[in-house]
């Protein structure tokens, strides 16, 4: 899983909301999955999204066979196309949504 780089002046990126502790923090992200830290709290974060729909997911939230589970479905060595990315997000959301939230 590639890492999010956290900067604060750097124009590209995303702007991003901690779950964790509401901080918000601009990341450089590498779709479909990253990990990032959040720079207030050091809650370790997943975060995940295709263009500018990007979210930040507190990793404890979700068991090591979920987050195996996930991480294998939007790994981009699998080569998935952009269809098979945006159903796996959606799937996601649609299993986990409700822990998910901060």
């Amino acid at each position: 899983m590639a890492s999010a780089t956290l900067s604060s002046a750097s124009p590209g990126g995303h702007d991003l909301r901690c779950p964790v502790c509401g901080t918000s923090f601009r990341t450089e992200f590498s779709a479909p999955l990253s990990a990032a830290t959040c720079p207030a709290c050091n809650a370790s974060l997943c975060c995940y999204g295709l263009g500018a729909q990007v979210r930040c997911v507190e990793r404890g939230k979700l068991s090591e066979a979920e987050w195996q589970e996930i991480q294998d479905r939007l790994d981009l060595r699998n080569e998935p196309d952009s269809l098979d990315l945006a159903e796996a997000l959606m799937e996601f959301e649609e299993r986990y949504g409700d822990r998910l939230e901060p």
